[in-house]
């Protein structure tokens, strides 16, 4: 499950409805919660421009509460922009779905 804008305030709702829908057309296959967008939180004008929204990006832990409420079996983070994670995230997804029953 990809948390692709990475903002808390608008993302619970939809993960909420993600989750219902994956459950029900993607029986037993085990969940991962990544948060994009890592390098927001180390950058001046990303963070301004997120306060002029009123929203603040996601913290690893609220990933880490988001992976538990769904029984996910890791949370990972990564960024498109710097490429920070990013081959982590495709060496556990193929980790992950290898040892699926």
């Amino acid at each position: 499950m990809g948390i692709d804008d990475h903002y808390l305030t608008k993302t619970k709702s939809r993960v909420d409805s993600w989750y219902k829908e994956f459950k029900q057309y993607c029986p037993g296959i085990p969940i991962f919660v990544v948060g994009t967008k890592k390098d927001i939180r180390d950058d001046v004008d990303g963070l301004l421009a997120l306060a002029e929204k009123r929203v603040k990006p996601m913290k690893a832990s609220d990933l880490s509460q988001l992976c538990k409420k769904f029984k996910g079996v890791a949370v990972l983070e990564c960024s498109a922009k710097s490429g920070d994670g990013i081959e982590q995230v495709f060496h556990t997804a193929i980790k992950v779905l290898r040892h699926a029953k």
